[in-house]
């Protein structure tokens, strides 16, 4: 048993490595992980989530990019992708789910890694899954990704959190779980983030969820 909490532990570590030297290469946002899981703890703590997926739905956050780096780096530096190349990047969650899935204490976290692409209406990726078959913890990743991404990196300025929580309501039970965004609308209202103006500029896909 302690064995294997060795090797797990040693495979996160490597895990965050991989996402920090991404970070570091300006391949992915500085900072997108840790700031997500922040988020994702808001909603975590309000749904009174038990400790050990509180933990999993954390490392996923903080992973939500590992995948990443089996992707090309040329295709995450333009945002002019062909359908092929669109594609190769829309599977980074299903390469990192299989590094992850390996070994059985990271499997739930596999799990919310696997699905943060899918959408309320079925028409998300890999699985298309649609409503409460979507995993929770991918659910509260999604929408904790999707504000950070938007008021840090938004595909021409960053907006501030009204705006952000806005344009999010728009896509409000097509791409979010509508009770849990409204839930983490309000929770952000209560504890508005203070956000900075100067972080770097990164292109998102508009209407959809941000890959």
């Amino acid at each position: 048993h302690d064995g294997l909490h060795r090797v797990v532990d040693g495979d996160v570590a490597l895990a965050l490595q991989v996402v920090d030297g991404l970070e570091r290469r300006e391949l992915v946002p500085m900072g997108h992980g840790e700031r997500t899981s922040r988020y994702a703890a808001m909603l975590a703590e309000k749904l009174e989530l038990l400790p050990a997926d509180r933990a999993d739905l954390d490392l996923a956050c903080r992973l939500v990019d590992l995948g990443k780096a089996w992707v090309r780096p040329a295709l995450l530096q333009r945002d002019d992708l062909n359908e092929a190349e669109a594609a190769a990047l829309r599977d980074h969650p299903i390469q990192a789910a299989e590094q992850l899935e390996c070994l059985p204490g990271l499997r739930r976290v596999a799990t919310i890694v696997r699905h943060q692409l899918e959408r309320q209406d079925g028409c998300g990726h890999p699985s298309a899954l649609r409503g409460d078959r979507i995993p929770l913890g991918s659910r509260v990743l999604v929408i904790a990704s999707t504000f950070d991404l938007l008021t840090t990196c938004g595909a021409h300025h960053t907006l501030n959190w009204e705006d952000a929580l806005e344009q999010m309501r728009e896509d409000r039970g097509e791409v979010y779980d509508p009770w849990l965004f409204d839930l983490f609308a309000e929770l952000v209202r209560e504890n508005p983030p203070e956000l900075d103006a100067d972080r770097a500029v990164m292109i998102l896909p508009g209407g959809s969820v941000p890959e």
